[in-house]
């Protein structure tokens, strides 16, 4: 039965799903070094580019099991939507903008240059809240299917949903939003499945599995062609769907468990979205300072860091709480 009450194992997937975020970000530039690069530093790059592809697929989740359940007013639903993600994304993109003017040294002359940069920035840049919105205008009929299908319903929406837009990805290439509802539609229908501890063992054996196939899968294939070659790191290849489900299910097992830090954990939470926004800037700028073989984990860490104290910072400002909700 759903519950309006917080639940602190989405709180928990979110504060790891940020940080899988920025750490995807910091291992990513050394992977495209290959071959002028140490083997050493390439592979741990791709161990920590593996394990991040996560970070999407559970954010999805996480939001459809926060969401779905929900029985609002259109306009308030959609009131929300704007004022949370909406207007900081239109703002981040002109500080991003802004930024990038700076930082390369871009000079615009002419309005469809101008109409271009813009594009790029909020559309490519900001590709997850283009994805986001596109469910956002679905959830009011996706609440609908979710709150009311039969148990062979959901079988049968999930099993279309693996054939068409993760089988059948490469081929038959399907819109944004249609490759995401699935894991937007599996975080609802899991929320309140009380998982047996035998259930998560089985779940960490195949998180283990599918992590082992991306790592040396894309090694593999990098190999072979002489340069980055990533089908494994696909977010809706069949080894990421089964990290991603595992990892669902492994972390909303111990947020169900947890009994200490509970605060901690939805204060680091509420920075989560924040950290999204910013957290390139930080990371481009500590990168510019740093070797190109400068260890990952720690240069996503100290990102991880000065972006969530920032963005805390902003949320205290009663001047520019508006760019951090």
């Amino acid at each position: 039965m759903y519950s309006s009450q917080r639940l602190v194992w989405v709180d928990l997937i979110k504060v790891i799903a940020i940080f899988l975020v920025v750490l995807l970000h910091a291992s990513a530039a050394p992977l495209y070094l290959w071959p002028n690069i140490s083997l050493l530093s390439w592979m741990t790059a791709n161990i920590f580019d593996s394990l991040s592809r996560v970070s999407v697929p559970l954010f999805v989740m996480a939001s459809g099991a926060v969401l779905l359940g929900k029985k609002e007013d259109l306009l308030i639903f959609f009131q929300k939507r704007i004022i949370k993600v909406g207007i900081p994304w239109l703002l981040w993109t002109l500080i991003y903008i802004f930024w990038y003017l700076i930082k390369d040294q871009v000079v615009i002359t002419t309005f469809s240059q101008a109409k271009s940069f813009f594009a790029t920035t909020a559309l490519g840049g900001f590709w997850f809240l283009v994805m986001l919105f596109e469910l956002y205008l679905l959830t009011p009929v996706l609440r609908i299917i979710a709150q009311h299908a039969k148990r062979n319903e959901k079988i049968f929406a999930v099993g279309m949903w693996m054939i068409f837009c993760v089988v059948l990805h490469w081929r038959y290439p399907m819109p944004l939003v249609v490759d995401y509802i699935g894991y937007f539609l599996l975080g609802f229908w899991m929320r309140d499945i009380v998982w047996q501890k035998k259930i998560i063992w089985v779940s960490a054996c195949c998180f283990g599995v599918s992590f082992l196939v991306t790592i040396f899968g894309t090694w593999f294939f990098t190999s072979t062609h002489h340069q980055l070659s990533d089908p494994f790191y696909e977010f809706l290849s069949p080894n990421i769907v089964i990290m991603s489900l595992s990892g669902f299910v492994s972390l909303q097992y111990i947020g169900q468990k947890m009994n200490v830090r509970k605060g901690f954990v939805t204060a680091i939470a509420n920075l989560s979205f924040g950290i999204y926004l910013l957290h390139v800037i930080i990371l481009e700028t500590l990168r510019s300072k740093l070797p190109a073989e400068f260890p990952v984990l720690v240069l996503a860490l100290v990102t991880y860091l000065i972006s969530g104290g920032a963005i805390f910072l902003l949320q205290k400002s009663k001047i520019l709480r508006f760019l951090a909700p």
